[in-house]
Formats: C-alpha cells, structure tokens, sequence
C-alpha cells in the first residue's frame, strides 16, 4: 500500500456497520479496508465513486481484520430507500419510518414506525416523539404499511396495547395502552411526488365502527378495610377519570387531565367531577369503574362560574356492578348547613394510583376561594366559598363526609396561576349545596339547569370600610341584625365582559345589598342565578344606595362547540374568560392555538390574535370567516385531488 500510495498518511477504517443493513454482519467495527472490487482504496472519493455506481449491485470489499485478510460481497443499498418520503397522520400526530440517520445515530435499525409528533392518539399512550413504535394490539408493526393495516383492524373507540422504545432507552421496550378516538382527525398517508416535491394525500381506513351492542362488563368493588372508615361507604361511588383533548383550545396548554369523579345517578350513569379534571368540552373521557372496568363517556356539562363539571356514562355497560350513587348529608345538599370552621370531617380522597386515602381531621378555616386571570385566557373558578383544612393529605381529590359516609362538601382541585403567570392548583373544599340545581334537573329530564350571571366577580368587604365608603348606621344595623356571626358585604370586584347590559349597569366597586328585596347575605345569592332574567339590585355607589333593575345573562353550560382548523390556525370564537380580560373585542375570530411549522405559524399568526379582515373584507364571525375563505379559495390546493387546508370541527363534538 506504501508503494501504491507513497504520499498517503492512513487508511479507511469500518467505524460501525448500521444494524440491519447490508454489511451488518459482514463488516465489524476496526475492519480496515484494503480495497473494493480488486482495486486498491484508501480515501474516501474513490470509495464513493465506486459505491455510487454500483447502487443494486454487489461489491468485492477486502479488509483486513487482526492479522488476517477477509473478502467478501455486499450488495450496495440505495440511500433513497431508507430516507422516507412518506409520512401518516393519525390523530394529530405524525409518524414516519426511521430514517438513516437517527438509525445510525442511535444504533438501531431503519425502517421502524417513529413517532415525529404524539398528537391526540398516541399521546394518550405517551408515545411521545422520538418513540419508535413495535406493534399495534400485537401486531408486529416493521413499517408504515404494516403500521396502516394494523390500524385497519382496530375499532373506533377501543382500547389497545402498543409496543414501542424510546430512541435513547433502544433497549427497554414497554407497553402502553392506546385510544383508538379517529373521529377528531383525518387519519391520512402523505407521499412525496420525486418531481414536484409536493405531499400527495391519500385517505387509509379508518378503524371499524362497532357494530351491535357492546357486551356489559361486570366487576366487584374493592372490599376496603374497617381502619379505612368511613370509605368503605364512599368508595362504591368514586370512579376515576381521563381526560385527553385533541386541540388546544379555550386557553388550554396540557392535553391530559386526570381526577376522581363520584356517581349521583347510577340509572342515569352521571358522574360529578371538577374542571380541574375535566376543563373543557371538547375532548374524549374515559371512566375506570371499579377499578377495572374501563368506559368512553362523554362531558354533558361544564359549570360556567363553579368549579364542577357532569360526565355521562351508559349503566348499561357495566352489567351488574355494585356501584353506588353518592350518599349527600340532606342538611349540606339542601343548603341548609355548611362547613364552618372546626368542624370534623373525614376526607375521603383518590391518590394518583387510585387507592383510597383517608384522613379524620377538621376545617380550618372558610374563605372566598381565589382565583387570578390566566395567560392565555381560561376558565377560572369565581364566586364562591370554600373550605381549608387542617393536616390535608396528598391526593386527586375527593369528598368530605361524616362518620357515616354522608357527604358534606367535594374536595376538588382549583387551577390558576400565580404572579409569574405559572400553572398552580390547589385544594379545597366546596358546598354540594352546588350541585343540586344540576343534579336535580338532570335526574328529572330537564337537561342542564338554567343558568344566567350579572358578569361580574364579587368579593368579601367587612363592615368597617363599607362604613367609611358610606353604608349607613340603619343598613349596618340591619346587616349585623340577620347575621348570626361574620357579618359582611359582597362588593362588584370586576366585570367578567363589558359588552353584556349587566356589565353596563354595574360598576367596580358597587356594594351589593339587596337583591329582589332580601339583603345579600351570602355570595350563592348572586354569584350564579337560576332562571331570573332580570333581578333588582340595591347598591352603594359613591356613598349612596341606588336601586338598579339588572338584566342577566344566560350561560351556555358547554362552552365551545365548534373550532376551525385553517392553515395550521385553531380558531374559534372568544369564550367566557377571553370576554373578561378584553374590554372590547376586535371581532368573534379568535387564534386559539398555532400549530408549529404551520404556514399560520410561519408567517406570524399567534394564539390570542384576532382576525379581524380577509384580503380587506371585514369579518365578525366565525360563518363570515369561513364564507370568505371559500368563496376566495383560500387554503386550498391548486389539485382537486389534494385535501383542502380547512376543516369546521363545529360536529365533532364527542
């Protein structure tokens, strides 16, 4: 080789040979090459030029290993066949096969289903990207079609195991379970065109509808202990929920929730839980019953200023399990009683691996609960008391009973954010009084209660500032007369829209005292109202009480219903906590969400923009929106046959 190559200062050695490919088994690591269909090599040019003329052939590569020379053939692989130019959508995520190069920079072998983007469905199986999946309901996943076909065979709304790797753990499978929910998303393969360089679309076949009648599961609920009392009489009642939301919608920024709910009509299969748990409507619940009975339900309501929410199940699917409709102590339900503080409680709560926690303590005190504004706008719970207590456990969430398992208030949790405008929750306790006028109309066949709002957010004011700000000696007198112990005002904090005639009559800072001639004595007397249109206030305003007839406003009890998906843009109209933060909206298009790499991204659409015009013509609602973008095409493809970029998701509700 000297004498060949007298100017050379080294040879071309095998740094590792690529699992699975051509000259796995063949090369090892150290191999030095001598030369390449006879002719002798030691620089990387010759070498290319020889492998590149000789894609689909077989090579005669000599190397020496140790101190003994070795031939041998291999066949020259072409490098386009393990670069992918095909991709799936499934569920919002995107996967791919593995590409050459993160097989050689993490060893493994090409060809693989990774994961490039979880979305809806995988994420529920924390597929997260850089997964690599191995199979589906065990079949044996090599490639994306192979990946496709498995797909196929599933049933929309099952549950099924998959197996799969994270790129940095290769050597550690697990198995997860996956929702099969297709029905929020296209479920589509994109192939590269080699000649115009644009994704072709193809629809693949989407999981079979369940035909007939699914076959009810029966199960037994866990016997607990006698030192767990009083749980024992709750747990036949608590189920455990999650929640996956397939867009990032009403200013979510997770897509997973998880919680305990508790059953209040086992005939009607209706399930209380908190907003915490499940925040918003549009998304997929699944309900464990038991502990091993696992359901799709659905969310059939969402409180719009208190902190629960109704999830509905079909009772029918659960065969003859022994559950339990949560047992109310009839004082607290009826509203007659709450928790003050030092009382005795039992919490009887879920921890995160659903196992009962209980713990006999008392209330430490009860306040106004307190929730700040959130960054990007969202539901945030206002207008109501709740309760602390003394030595809480860690757990989910619960209920708060007596010795007899009857339950006095819900322990739930309560999310905001603090100074820095980071995530924060909280648990407290909250009257079941609440829930009643829910519960009620549900159970009677009246659908979800009436319920309308003065827009405003109140808070706590004592006596002596309210003096300072003019309250007189009578109505001080009066106030200390019908209550028995902390008396107190309710004062106009803020407004939650400026745009409702509610909102135009109250002012920050207006002192409630009346409403429809009865002193305001508690803050359930006018932070929600059930079914009064109009109410008739007195106020103190700058130092003089003013009677005001109030008009209310109606809340819609699901919140979103409907979200477009344009260009890469969520886009829906403002809700409830967009109104609170914007004095005046620009329009009723809202940019909820932006999805990276999205043209929308790209070119500077944010969440919390408005759009106000399209190409100059002004739009106010979400139909004029979407009426322009299709009468001006834009969003859509030059081809008939490629999919256009806009999708209305107002049906997709469940």
């Amino acid at each position: 080789m000297r004498e060949t190559f007298p100017e050379s200062q080294g040879m071309l050695s095998v740094s590792t040979a690529q699992r699975g490919g051509p000259a796995d088994g063949s090369l090892q690591s150290g191999d030095i090459v001598i030369a390449i269909n006879g002719k002798p090599v030691i620089e990387f040019v010759s070498l290319e030029e020889t492998l590149d003329s000789s894609i689909g052939q077989t090579v005669h590569i000599s190397v020496w290993r140790g101190n003994k020379a070795y031939d041998m053939h291999i066949r020259v692989q072409d490098m386009c066949e393990i670069t992918p130019n095909r991709f799936i959508e499934i569920g919002g995520g995107v996967v791919n096969e593995v590409s050459y190069q993160v097989a050689r920079g993490y060893g493994i072998q090409t060809g693989g289903v990774y994961v490039a983007s979880s979305g809806h469905v995988l994420g529920s199986a924390s597929a997260w990207r850089g997964s690599v999946i191995v199979s589906v309901n065990n079949i044996a996943t090599p490639n994306l079609d192979a990946f496709a076909s498995a797909l196929s065979q599933l049933s929309e709304g099952s549950r099924v195991p998959i197996r799969l790797f994270s790129l940095d753990k290769p050597y550690r499978q697990k198995v997860v379970i996956m929702n099969v929910t297709t029905h929020w998303h296209a479920l589509r393969m994109a192939t590269r065109d080699e000649c115009t360089g644009y994704w072709i679309y193809r629809d693949l076949d989407p999981p079979a509808l369940r035909i007939g009648a699914i076959e009810p599961q029966t199960a037994s609920v866990p016997q607990l202990p006698a030192t767990l009392a009083p749980a024992h009489r709750v747990w036949p009642s608590l189920v455990y929920l999650d929640f996956h939301i397939p867009y990032l919608v009403d200013g979510m920024k997770n897509t997973q929730f998880a919680g305990p709910g508790f059953i209040v009509d086992k005939e009607k299969g209706y399930i209380a839980c908190d907003r915490d748990t499940v925040p918003t409507g549009v998304g997929d619940v699944y309900i464990t019953i038991a502990g091993s009975i696992v359901l799709a339900g659905r969310v059939e309501f969402l409180h719009p200023v208190y902190n629960f929410a109704i999830v509905q199940y079909d009772p029918q699917l659960i065969g003859s399990t022994p559950v339990e409709n949560i047992r109310f102590h009839p004082d607290y339900y009826e509203g007659s009683r709450r928790l003050a503080q030092g009382d005795d409680v039992y919490l009887v709560g879920v921890s995160a691996d659903q196992s009962p926690v209980v713990r006999r303590t008392e209330v430490s005190s009860r306040s106004m609960v307190s929730t700040r504004e959130c960054v990007p706008p969202r539901f945030r719970c206002t207008n109501i008391e709740g309760v602390k207590l003394h030595d809480q456990p860690s757990c989910q969430g619960g209920v708060l009973c007596d010795d007899q398992g009857r339950v006095m208030a819900l322990w739930v949790g309560v999310s905001s954010q603090d100074s820095n405008n980071k995530d924060v929750s909280t648990m407290s306790g909250l009257d079941v009084a609440i829930l009643r006028p829910t519960v009620e109309s549900l159970r009677n066949n009246q659908g979800p209660p009436n319920i309308r709002s003065l827009d405003a957010v109140f808070w706590t004011m004592r006596l002596a500032p309210a003096r300072t700000l003019g309250l007189s000696p009578e109505r001080i007198s009066q106030i200390e007369e019908h209550s028995s112990d902390n008396p107190r005002l309710f004062y106009v904090m803020g407004l939650s829209t400026s745009e409702s005639p509610a909102a135009k009559l109250l002012t920050t800072g207006d002192i409630i005292l009346e409403k429809n001639g009865k002193l305001v004595r508690d803050v359930n007397d006018i932070g929600v109202i059930q079914d009064d249109e109009c109410v008739e206030l007195v106020v103190l305003r700058d130092g003089k009480e003013v009677t005001l007839r109030v008009p209310t406003t109606g809340l819609n009890g699901m919140e979103t219903q409907r979200v477009v998906h344009w260009l890469g843009a969520l886009i829906q109209q403002p809700y409830r906590a967009v109104h609170e933060q914007v004095r005046h909206l620009p329009s009723g298009v809202y940019v909820s969400c932006t999805l990276y790499g999205s043209p929308a991204n790209c070119y500077g659409l944010r969440p919390g923009m408005w759009i106000t015009e399209v190409e100059n013509r002004a739009v106010k609602t979400i139909d004029e929106f979407v009426a322009i973008l299709k009468e001006l095409q834009l969003g859509w493809p030059e081809s008939a046959s490629e999919e256009p970029s806009l999708r209305d998701m107002r049906t997709a509700r469940y």
